[in-house]
């Protein structure tokens, strides 16, 4: 049986895990006080702490189901303990592959009686997690210390993991840990998971506009020909109405190089920004917001947002020319200006050249994640894409009139 120990400081992957700042906090002074460890368990051990479990909640998976997720994987089961050896309590989890990240967000997934295809084995990759079921009494905060080092075994750089509440006091647990009702996401899950994401996703709401609450600002990549039209709406609005720019000085050949974030407010095309890439940086630009929500804080949002989605493609140094006016406004977000160059202008407009540095991202995109990471919408890398629902198809032979080495 492996030992596990925190102590040494908890994993790049707990950290990444996207719980609320108040429980880390929590788990980290505990983890100075006791250093505890997990361990994995034998199949007798299992049924002994199912059969535990079972006297407290109700709908626990049989002892088959358990043996069989164990004979599958027999790292799922965490036994965590003291330092002297006491119990603190156990958690087990099920590691999704594709298609179970699929069946999960299709409402198809049974954790009573869980599919061990759709489960990875011990060593893989998981796409997601599901929390199979966390007993410790008492005693949650110290039995998840002892665990830490083990997420990066469980969750590896951080994925989305879920999970169903027992009891009303678990559904306060998890509230507190930092899990949301997965449903306001992803429509087609069962309408009692609840999900938390890493630190580094940035999850878009499923909530329709007209369901939209009065004063919500939202950014997110424009993606579609329409979101494109409502930043070309946003800029003309902005810049040739507002400010006098000329249309081919406005639109200036880029707009399909790079990439656009798009704002609203209550639903309604507010803002945008531009963000190009340069092999080592990124250019943001053609920042804009409508006349009529200037006072609302959806500049400072978008260009956060920006930050955000350059950290997450890998990118440590960003660029941008600024009005004089507006050095202090871009000074906000690390931009200094760059010394030693002269202003330069266009637009009848004098601008200088700012330069910063990023933080690096817990976990870029890059060529550790998984291939459907790689093949999702773009700036939306932790929320499952079209291509991961079709790895649920279990027939291997191609469909009538698609050719079968089509590369993505």
């Amino acid at each position: 049986m492996l030992h596990h120990n925190p102590a040494s400081a908890a994993s790049a992957s707990y950290k990444a895990a996207g719980f609320t700042q108040r429980f880390e906090d929590l788990v980290k002074s505990r983890d100075h006080r006791s250093r505890g460890m997990s361990r994995s368990v034998t199949a007798a051990e299992a049924c002994d702490l199912a059969a535990k479990l079972r006297r407290t909640i109700d709908g626990t998976a049989d002892d088959a189901a358990l043996l069989r997720v164990l004979a599958h994987n027999p790292e799922v089961l965490r036994l965590a303990e003291r330092d002297d050896g006491g119990e603190l309590g156990f958690v087990a989890y099920l590691p999704l592959n594709a298609r179970g990240y699929a069946a999960m967000l299709d409402g198809g997934f049974q954790p009573r009686d869980p599919d061990t295809a759709l489960l990875c084995r011990a060593g893989e990759r998981p796409v997601a997690a599901f929390i199979w079921c966390a007993y410790a009494p008492g005693q949650f905060v110290a039995a998840v210390a002892a665990m830490t080092a083990h997420f990066e075994e469980v969750v590896p750089g951080g994925v989305t993991m879920f999970t169903r509440a027992a009891t009303p006091s678990a559904a306060r647990l998890f509230e507190s840990i930092g899990f949301v009702q997965a449903v306001d996401f992803f429509p087609g899950i069962e309408p009692d998971v609840l999900v938390v994401f890493p630190a580094h996703a940035q999850p878009v709401r499923a909530t329709p506009a007209a369901a939209v609450r009065p004063g919500q600002v939202r950014t997110r990549i424009a993606r579609t020909i329409e979101d494109t039209m409502k930043v070309f709406a946003i800029r003309s609005a902005t810049f040739i109405a507002d400010q006098s720019c000329p249309y081919d000085e406005e639109f200036d050949g880029n707009d399909f190089c790079g990439a656009h974030l798009l704002g609203e407010i209550d639903g309604e095309p507010a803002g945008c920004i531009r963000v190009r890439f340069f092999g080592d940086f990124v250019k943001l630009e053609r920042l804009a917001v409508r006349p009529e929500f200037r006072k609302s804080s959806l500049a400072f949002k978008l260009v956060r947002a920006a930050i955000d989605y350059a950290r997450t493609k890998g990118f440590r140094t960003m660029y941008g020319h600024a009005r004089h006016d507006l050095v202090a406004f871009w000074s906000r977000f690390g931009f200094r200006v760059v010394e030693d160059r002269p202003t330069f202008r266009f637009s009848d407009v004098d601008y200088v050249e700012m330069i910063g540095e990023i933080s690096a991202s817990p976990q870029p995109v890059g060529l550790a994640c998984s291939p459907y990471e790689l093949i999702r919408p773009e700036g939306a890398w932790d929320v499952p894409g079209p291509l991961d629902r079709s790895a649920a198809r279990s027939s291997g032979r191609p469909r009538v009139g698609v050719t079968p080495n089509c590369s993505a």
